[in-house]
């Protein structure tokens, strides 16, 4: 299950992520235990029509449940001094106008409704970049030869 933590500091590391989701899991002894983290990102989006710049966190987690408690005990909390929404994460098409298939088989919403749906889509967004994984940065890290500083030779 992914879940999505919605306005993160710009400056937060991978590691500082991954902090706060453990610690929202586990609480301060996070670090002792396996936490089924399977990946661990943040994205950054540049809103083109308001000028502004927003960096979000996205985590998979190979349990569902745990994915459930960690939204509820971190929805809503400070993250480096900044309110956070956690949420769970959804994969939407661009056409995608977000109605539960089951009331559009039973009765279709106002259309005064869908209009408001339309309006709710920010346009001009753009995904500035990607950071690259915490777990890709450690696997390089642990493949990659080591080579010797010229300090460090004898």
């Amino acid at each position: 299950m992914q879940i999505i933590v919605l306005n993160i500091p710009p400056s937060t590391s991978l590691q500082e992520l991954r902090r706060f989701i453990r610690r929202g899991l586990f609480g301060p002894l996070a670090f002792w235990r396996d936490d089924g983290l399977i990946s661990c990102d943040i994205i950054d989006i540049q809103d083109t029509a308001q000028g502004v710049e927003e960096s979000h966190g996205l985590v998979s987690l190979a349990d569902p449940d745990a994915a459930r408690r960690i939204i509820q005990r971190l929805d809503g909390r400070r993250f480096k001094g900044q309110p956070v929404q956690v949420r769970e994460f959804h994969n939407r098409t661009p056409g995608d106008q977000r109605i539960n298939q089951l009331l559009a088989d039973v009765e279709s919403p106002p259309e005064n409704r869908r209009e408001g749906l339309k309006l709710k889509r920010r346009i001009g967004l753009q995904k500035k970049k990607k950071r690259p994984s915490f777990f890709k940065l450690y696997d390089q890290r642990k493949s990659a030869p080591f080579t010797p500083r010229e300090d460090d030779e004898g």
